[in-house]
């Protein structure tokens, strides 16, 4: 830890942008699903979802939106124009992210690689935007 705290604030920042970006690709990668191997020779038949096809999926955007955009206008030291896009508030979308992939991890069964992506970069996002906001704070 004492490593993640020493790297300077603005990596930090750019990491927590990278990592809901990363999230947001995940969202269109396979989540869960099963191959099922039809009588027809050569014919599989793959069924599975994506981390669109989870009906609130459009709520994990808007909020990896909102905390990547957040910490990488602080970074940029880019003056956001309303007055609530506070460190604390990236922290806390960060923070509903990684909820989300979380319990969409829990629930679904027969996982792919997309849900354990959202989960470890929402997880990375959530870790250094935690840092970023508590050294803030001191």
């Amino acid at each position: 830890m004492d490593k993640l705290k020493a790297l300077p604030r603005e990596q930090k920042m750019y990491g927590i942008a990278i990592a809901m970006v990363v999230f947001i690709i995940s969202l269109f990668l396979k989540w869960a699903g099963t191959g099922v191997s039809v009588d027809i020779p050569g014919v599989n038949v793959d069924f599975s979802i994506s981390g669109t096809d989870i009906d609130s999926w459009w709520i994990a955007l808007i909020l990896a939106i909102v905390a990547g955009g957040i910490f990488l206008a602080e970074a940029l030291n880019f003056a956001l124009p309303v007055k609530w896009a506070s460190l604390g508030a990236g922290a806390l979308a960060a923070c509903l992210v990684f909820f989300w992939a979380l319990v969409h991890l829990i629930d679904l069964s027969n996982l792919k690689f997309g849900a354990w992506l959202a989960v470890i970069a929402s997880l990375v996002g959530l870790v250094l935007a935690a840092v970023v906001w508590g050294q803030e704070r001191t």
